[in-house]
């Protein structure tokens, strides 16, 4: 009898101690931390001025399109009423191309070609004149020669006359219109690049999101690219792991990890799937001693996200997975 008591006592004792050695050999799983992170879009202004009105705070919610700020640019509005009235030159300048002379440009001109038809007449009789009395031995040489000069000159005003009044009639060249056209063109892009940068004045949402930080002031100056707001969508999350690269074993495209979000739930498992793993390796995490075998282990980036939405979670909060791995 006393030898079951002892055989049965031994069977105890070992089982216990193979139970302790078990314990104290088994790997112990790691804690693996992450952080979710939230796609981010800082508004930030295109143009020079004033934050003229801000009718948005920290924490607010906000919709695609939704006004931000407004931003007071007297030196755009200068420059609008500068192209504004550089298109009207143009506008007036090719009414008058396309329109040609006035009636009574063109009937001024007509008279001065008839007075100058008429005094070229009466410059040629007078040539006439002299000539018969320079043959016939009346009048000197020089005489005949201003006669002739005269009636030349006047000849000249006729053409130049008649061209004149010819051009007026048959209006612009071609040219000139073409010219008109492309100055009117030119002035109506200066005005238009002007409102463009007038409607940026106005700074809208891009996205629907909460705005997570307000970096200026009302009335103050504010220079292109100068980041006004940043909103945040907590509709695209995901969480971002450290891991060190003999972690990866069981880490995959497409691996559904699940994790645990303490500021939500201590219990409640959340699946997250693996959707990317950085192409390489950075800094090391783990440094093997001088006399192991071991070697340095570098850490990869791996991004995970929700299978679904996950209510209440937000940017910065912490979501913790148990690795299987022996931690070193």
């Amino acid at each position: 009898m006393k030898y079951i008591y002892y055989s049965v006592a031994f069977i105890v004792i070992g089982a216990i101690i193979a139970v302790s050695v078990w314990y104290a050999t088994r790997p112990v799983p790691l804690t693996i931390q992450g952080e979710f992170h939230s796609k981010q879009v800082q508004v930030a202004a295109k143009v020079p001025g004033n934050i003229a009105t801000l009718p948005v705070i920290e924490g607010q919610k906000v919709k695609k399109g939704e006004i931000l700020a407004t931003i007071d640019s007297p030196a755009l509005k200068a420059k609008e009423t500068q192209a504004a009235a550089a298109v009207k030159a143009a506008e007036a300048q090719q009414k008058k191309v396309d329109d040609g002379a006035r009636q009574e440009e063109i009937t001024a001109l007509y008279n001065i070609y008839q007075k100058a038809v008429a005094a070229e007449q009466y410059a040629f009789k007078t040539y006439s004149r002299v000539k018969s009395l320079h043959d016939d031995g009346v009048v000197t040489t020089q005489s005949l020669d201003e006669a002739l000069t005269q009636w030349k000159v006047l000849q000249n005003d006729v053409r130049a006359s008649k061209a004149n009044y010819e051009m007026a009639k048959i209006g612009a060249r071609p040219e000139d219109k073409t010219a008109a056209e492309a100055i009117k063109e030119q002035a109506n892009g200066v005005l238009q690049e002007v409102m463009v940068l007038l409607e940026d004045t106005i700074l809208h949402s891009p996205i629907d999101g909460e705005v997570s930080t307000v970096v200026v002031e009302q009335g103050e100056l504010v220079t292109p690219g100068f980041p006004v707001i940043t909103i945040v969508d907590l509709e695209d999350t995901w969480v971002t792991f450290y891991l060190r690269e003999d972690l990866l074993k069981n880490i995959r495209m497409g691996t559904v990890i699940n994790v645990e979000i303490p500021a939500l739930s201590d219990s409640q498992i959340y699946p997250v799937e693996v959707r990317y793993i950085a192409p390489a390796g950075s800094y090391a995490v783990w440094s093997a001693t001088k006399t192991s075998a071991d070697f340095d282990l570098k850490t990869f980036e791996v991004k995970a996200y929700p299978q679904q939405k996950i209510p209440g979670v937000r940017a910065g909060m912490t979501a913790v997975f148990y690795s299987d791995v022996k931690h070193k």
